[in-house]
C-alpha cells in the first residue's frame, strides 16, 4: 500500500489539509504544536477507527480530537479523514467521519469506482490491501519512540500503550512480539514467562466473568452483586467493579439527599414567601377594613336612597297625570250621561220600528194587476194608502200590493183596500207609532233607527271603557293621597332625599381611595377571617417545611454530589482500566500459546541476522548482539564488552536498538517492499553520527518502500531529502 493524499475539514487542530503523497520518503517539518504528530494519528485513525464511538472506551480519543471552542464560541460536533492511496489493484479513496454523539460514517471508493459504506465490508478490503492487521500496524508501521518494543516492560510494569486499551488485535499477528520481551528483559524463559503472565490472569480476573458485554461478577450480579459480593480470590477487575458499585450506589444516595435537600431548600423558601405574601394580604386588609366597611355602607345607602327617590320622583309625574286623566275621565262621563241613549228608549225606537212595519205589512195583502186607459189630457196618481208614497204607474199596467188610493185629479179618487181591514184605523195607529219613533230619533238627533242604533252601541262602548277606567283611576289616585298626603308633600320629601343624597355621596368621597381589589369583597367579616386562616395554614406550612429542611440537611453525608460524581468517574476510569489489562493478558496469553505452538524458527532467524546487521551498521560496532537463538527467545546485548540489559541503555542506545530491529521486523514483513512505515521524530536522543547513519538506513528502506517522517528539526531535509511537507 502507498499513500496518495491525505484530507481532512477538521481533525483536533487540523482544519482543511489536502496534502500530496510521494514513493519514497515524505518528510513532514513544522514547529512544535504545528499538527505533525496530529496528522500521523489522523492516517492511523482513519484507517482502523470504523466502529461506533464508545462514550467510555473511546474517551481518550474523544478527548484528544474533537475541536475545542473556536473563536466564535461554537464547538464543533464532528471530525473527518480522507486517504487515497493505492493497492494490489488500484487507487482507493477511504473517508471517516466522527460525531460528538458516537456515529461513525465511512465510505470507501473501489478502484473500479463501486462505492461502499458498510463497516464489515469496508473492513475486509481494508484487511485484504493492508497485508496485516491493527496490532502489527500500531506496533511496527506507526510506533513511536514512546511504545517501540517494549511487550515485557508491559507485561512487567503493567502498563499498556496508549492505543493498546482495549485492542484485542495489539501484538496479535507478529511472532517478535515475544522476541521483543526477550530483547528488552535481555532474556527470560519461556515457562517462567507463561506463568508470570497466568499470575497476572489471576491476579485481575479471579471471579470475574467477562464473556457479557458489560461483564459480571461470576455466579452473576443476581448471586454475588454488592447485595452478596466474593469475600476470597477478589481479582482487581471485580474489587474495582465492587468499589464502581459502591461509588454508584453512594451517589444515588448524595444525589437523593441533594435533591431532597434542594427540594426542602426550595419548599422551605417557597413556604416563607408565601406566607409573607399571606402576611402583607392580611395587614393590607386590615389597613383599608374601616375605610371598607363605611364605604360598603355608604354605597348600600346610596343605593337605597337612590332607589326611593328614584321612585319618589317618578311617582309625582305619575301622580299629577292620574289626577288629570282621573279629571278629564269624569268631564267626558258627565258628557256622556247627556248625550248617552238610554237603554229604554232605544228599545222602545226598536220596537215601534217593528209595530210599523207589522201595520204596513197588515194594510198590504193585495195581489192585483191594474189595467187603465186615459183619455187625452188625463193624469193617474197612485198613493200608498198607508204612508201617503207614490208608486210607479209606467204604462197602462201596474200590480197593486198593498192598499192604495187612486185619483184623476178633478174627476175621481177612489180607496183599494182588503176587505178585512179598517185602512182609516190602521193609518191611525200608524200616525201615532211613527209620531213615537220620530219623537226618540229627534231627541237624539238622529234621523233614522240605525243612526239611533249606532249611537246607542257607541255611547255603550263608551260608558263601557269609562267604567273600566274610572275605579282603577280613582283608587290610584286615592293611593297616592293615601301614601304622600299630599302632591306638595311629596316635592319636599323628594327635595330632602335630594339633599340627605348629597351628603352621601360627600361622606364617600371624603373616604381613602380602596384598591380595586377590595372593591369586589362584599362580605367584609368573611373575607377578614379568610385571610386570618390563610395566615395561619401559611406560617404552619413554613414550620413543616423548616422541619423538612432540617431533617434534609441531617442526612446529607460529608461528601458533595459533585466530589461522588468524580470518585465515581475515577472508579468506572478504573474498572474500565483494570478490565482492559485483563483483557490484555489474556490476549496476550492466547498470542504466546499460540506462537509456542507455531513458532517458525526460520522467520525469526531472518528478524535476527537482519537484526545484527543494521545494528552494527548504526553503532559502528558499539552495540552488538553477543547472543541470539534463532528462535528470538534469548537475546543477549553487548556495550563496550559489557553484557547489558535493554532497560540499562542510555535513550540514545534504545533509540538506536529499536530503529535496527523495528526495520529488521518491517522488512521480514514486506520482503517485496511496497509498504509504508512512520517514524514520529524517533532521533532525539541519538547523537549526531548515528543520527546520519540511521537516516542513511531509513533513505535505504525507501528505495522500495514509503516513508513518512515528521521532526520540528529542519536538518532533516539534508539528511533525508525527499518530497518536504511544511505544517
Amino acid at each position: 500500500m502507498k499513500l496518495k493524499c491525505i484530507r481532512s475539514d477538521q481533525f483536533a487542530g487540523i482544519k482543511d489539509i489536502d496534502i500530496e503523497l510521494t514513493d519514497g520518503i515524505n518528510l513532514i517539518l513544522g514547529e512544535n504544536e504545528t499538527g505533525k504528530s496530529t496528522l500521523i494519528e489522523l492516517i492511523y485513525q482513519t484507517l482502523f477507527r470504523g466502529d461506533k464511538l464508545d462514550g467510555r472506551k473511546d474517551k481518550g480519543f474523544m478527548e484528544r480530537f474533537f475541536p475545542v471552542p473556536s473563536e466564535s464560541g461554537v464547538n464543533g460536533d464532528c471530525i473527518d479523514g480522507t486517504l487515497i492511496f493505492e493497492g494490489n489493484d488500484g487507487q482507493y479513496k477511504l473517508s471517516r467521519e466522527w460525531d460528538v454523539r458516537g456515529g461513525t460514517a465511512s465510505g470507501l471508493v473501489m478502484p473500479d469506482r463501486t462505492r461502499l459504506k458498510g463497516a464489515a465490508k469496508i473492513d475486509e478490503v481494508l484487511s485484504r490491501e493492508l497485508g496485516y492487521g491493527q496490532g502489527i500496524y500500531n506496533e511496527v508501521v506507526f510506533a513511536s519512540q514512546e511504545r517501540e518494543y517494549a511487550a515485557i516492560r508491559h507485561l512487567l510494569e503493567e502498563t499498556l500503550p496508549s492505543k493498546a486499551s482495549g485492542d484485542p488485535s495489539l501484538m496479535g499477528e507478529l511472532r517478535s512480539a515475544v522476541a521483543n520481551a526477550m530483547l528488552e528483559s535481555g532474556g527470560v524463559d519461556v515457562s517462567e514467562l507463561e506463568e508470570a503472565i497466568a499470575r497476572k490472569i489471576e491476579e485481575y480476573g479471579s471471579n470475574w466473568d467477562d464473556s457479557t458485554a458489560y461483564g459480571e461478577p461470576a455466579g452473576g450480579r443476581a448471586r454475588h452483586g454488592l447485595s452478596n459480593p466474593w469475600k476470597k480470590k477478589v481479582g482487581k477487575v471485580l474489587e474495582a467493579y465492587y468499589t464502581k458499585e459502591l461509588k454508584s450506589k453512594k451517589l444515588k444516595e448524595v444525589s437523593g439527599a441533594e435533591k431532597r435537600m434542594e427540594e426542602a431548600a426550595e419548599g422551605y423558601k417557597t413556604a416563607v414567601i408565601e406566607a409573607k405574601e399571606a402576611r402583607k394580604r392580611a395587614e393590607s386588609f386590615a389597613k383599608y377594613q374601616g375605610a371598607l366597611t363605611s364605604v360598603q355602607y355608604l354605597e348600600r345607602s346610596i343605593s337605597e336612597e337612590s332607589t326611593v327617590l328614584k321612585r319618589l320622583k317618578s311617582t309625582l309625574p305619575e301622580w299629577v297625570r292620574a289626577e288629570k286623566e282621573l279629571k278629564r275621565l269624569r268631564a267626558q262621563s258627565k258628557r256622556l250621561e247627556k248625550s248617552e241613549v238610554k237603554r229604554e228608549d232605544h228599545e222602545r225606537a226598536v220596537e215601534l220600528a217593528s209595530s210599523i212595519r207589522a201595520l204596513k205589512r197588515q194594510a198590504g195583502g193585495l195581489e192585483l194587476l191594474a189595467g187603465v186607459k186615459l183619455k187625452e189630457g188625463y193624469e193617474l196618481e197612485v198613493k200608498s194608502a198607508v204612508d201617503g208614497r207614490k208608486l210607479e204607474t209606467a204604462g197602462n199596467k201596474f200590480e197593486i200590493n198593498e192598499a192604495v188610493i187612486i185619483k184623476i185629479p178633478d174627476v175621481i179618487e177612489m180607496t183599494l183596500s182588503a176587505a178585512d181591514i179598517d185602512i182609516d184605523e190602521i193609518n191611525l195607529k200608524l200616525k201615532e207609532e211613527t209620531a213615537g219613533l220620530e219623537s226618540i230619533l229627534k231627541s237624539y238627533r238622529v234621523n233614522s233607527l240605525e243612526e239611533l242604533k249606532e249611537a246607542y252601541r257607541e255611547s255603550h262602548r263608551q260608558r263601557v271603557e269609562l267604567d273600566g277606567k274610572l275605579p282603577a283611576l280613582e283608587a290610584e289616585v286615592a293611593l297616592y293621597e293615601k301614601n304622600y298626603k299630599g302632591r306638595k308633600e311629596l316635592e319636599e320629601d323628594i327635595d330632602r332625599r335630594v339633599k340627605h343624597l348629597d351628603k352621601l355621596y360627600g361622606e364617600l368621597a371624603a373616604l381613602p381611595e380602596i384598591p380595586e381589589e377590595y372593591g369586589r369583597i362584599r362580605d367584609i367579616g368573611r373575607e377578614e377571617e379568610r385571610l386570618k386562616e390563610c395566615l395561619a395554614d401559611a406560617e404552619e406550612e413554613v414550620r413543616t417545611a423548616s422541619e423538612e429542611l432540617a431533617e434534609a440537611r441531617s442526612a446529607l453525608g460529608d461528601k458533595s454530589q459533585e466530589e461522588c460524581e468524580e470518585e465515581l468517574a475515577e472508579a468506572n476510569e478504573k474498572f474500565e482500566e483494570c478490565r482492559s489489562i485483563y483483557r490484555h493478558w489474556l490476549h496476550i496469553m492466547e498470542v504466546f500459546r499460540e506462537l509456542k505452538e507455531n513458532n517458525n524458527t526460520s522467520d525469526a532467524s531472518e528478524i535476527a541476522e537482519k537484526f545484527k546487521e543494521y545494528l552494527a551498521l548504526l553503532t559502528d560496532g558499539g552495540i552488538k548482539v553477543s547472543e541470539i537463538d534463532g528462535e528470538l527467545r534469548k537475546v543477549a546485548i553487548v556495550s563496550r564488552d559489557n553484557q547489558i540489559g535493554y532497560v540499562h541503555l542510555s535513550e540514545g542506545s534504545k533509540d538506536t536498538v529499536s530503529l535496527a530491529f523495528r526495520l529488521a521486523v518491517l522488512e521480514h514483513l514486506f520482503p517485496e517492499g511496497n509498504a509504508v512505515a512512520v517514524f514520529d521524530d524517533p532521533f532525539t536522543d541519538m547523537d549526531g553520527r548515528r543520527r546520519e547513519r540511521a537516516c542513511s538506513l531509513i533513505k535505504r528502506f525507501a528505495e522500495k518502500n514509503q516513508v513518512l517522517f515528521a521532526s520540528c528539526s529542519p536538518e532533516y531535509e539534508g539528511l533525508l531529502g525527499g518530497n518536504v511537507i511544511r505544517l
